[in-house]
């Protein structure tokens, strides 16, 4: 199978990857000898039990077939970006009630449920408790700022959107903790007693809508009924099917898409560079000495997990037929949306950064 990318262009081709097979179009060579793509084809019908229902994606570079149809039950969360199949996101019959990997609506109800509520919104791609304050997200513009770099190199303005989403240490940036966030993602790395002062002050300043959908530790999940007490309506849950590697960045772009944004821009939605190894500083946008830390730490599997998002939220759902999106960070060097994004919702305003 060809290794290099000479000859390999065009829509089908994402970050050094392109498509070998989808349900619509059958088998597609793109310069490939149609026997390799076959062979290609059958072996990641094998590795994950049955014939794939979505298309297929072939790594060029490191000469690996995969797709959407990879979950937490047929592989690793290194190489799977979904919680189960459609079917089973719901109610699964698959997996144990105390399964680490069952995350259905029973599971749900009952580990989150007794502290906030069990009235929710579900759909096979998404459950979260009902909460009339979500209603305002509908029709609007929202600007999703995670981590990344380009969340403090760009000059976004908060006053050209309706609502701003993001997430975890939010609070400790310069710019952020000066503007009203109206969601955020809370996870395990927050603490939340009362000794974290940053936080409450903003929390208490703001009227925040925070969002929980990881498993806390015990210690962090004790916070859970006093925090819905503190922050009273504006605590949440939920969880999309899509659990991909890069973090948080890509499902607050889900929520805002699933909560019925009509626009949804987004900035320190990046990736990681070529070079990036485990002790390098991020960059980061709110934590300025944070490291990468991660185990799966692989520039090869962070471009894979983007390619297969925006496969899912472009070809599976199709999401930028009823939504405007905008890549705020498009061009910088870890950026790893830019070359679809150029493609498919190329950036109207040029910064001139890189």
């Amino acid at each position: 199978m060809k290794k290099n990318l000479i000859g390999f262009e065009g829509p089908d081709v994402w970050n050094g990857c392109f498509t070998l097979f989808c349900p619509k179009r059958g088998l597609i060579a793109n310069g490939m000898e149609m026997d390799d793509v076959n062979k290609a084809v059958n072996l990641y019908n094998s590795l994950i039990g049955h014939e794939s229902i979505n298309p297929v994606w072939y790594d060029v570079i490191e000469e690996k077939v995969f797709g959407q149809d990879f979950t937490w039950m047929n592989s690793d969360s290194k190489t799977s970006s979904f919680i189960s199949p459609k079917s089973n996101f719901i109610t699964s019959d698959v997996l144990p009630f105390n399964s680490k990997f069952a995350w259905d609506i029973d599971y749900v109800l009952s580990y989150y449920g007794k502290h906030f509520g069990k009235e929710i919104v579900c759909n096979e791609e998404i459950m979260y408790l009902n909460n009339q304050k979500l209603l305002k997200f509908r029709g609007s513009k929202i600007l999703v700022v995670a981590g990344g770099p380009t969340a403090k190199e760009i000059p976004w303005d908060p006053e050209d959107y309706d609502y701003i989403f993001s997430c975890n240490h939010f609070f400790l940036s310069k710019k952020i903790k000066k503007i009203k966030v109206d969601f955020a993602v809370v996870g395990n790395e927050i603490d939340m007693s009362n000794e974290n002062s940053l936080f409450h002050d903003y929390m208490e300043n703001n009227e925040t809508i925070l969002c929980f959908e990881d498993r806390l530790s015990e210690k962090a999940a004790e916070y859970f009924s006093r925090m819905n007490y503190r922050y009273k309506g504006r605590c949440i849950y939920a969880h999309t099917r899509y659990r991909g590697k890069p973090g948080v960045g890509l499902r607050l772009i889900l929520y805002a898409c699933f909560l019925g944004a009509s626009e949804v821009h987004f900035v320190g939605v990046d990736g990681m560079g070529k070079d990036t190894q485990e002790g390098d500083l991020h960059g980061h946008a709110f934590q300025e000495d944070k490291q990468y830390s991660h185990k799966s730490l692989d520039y090869g599997v962070y471009r894979r997990h983007y390619v297969i998002f925006w496969d899912y939220v472009l070809n599976n759902l199709k999401l930028n037929k009823k939504i405007k999106f905008q890549n705020l960070g498009e061009g910088h060097p870890r950026n790893q949306t830019t070359t679809i994004s150029k493609t498919f919702f190329p950036l109207e305003v040029d910064y001139g950064l890189y």
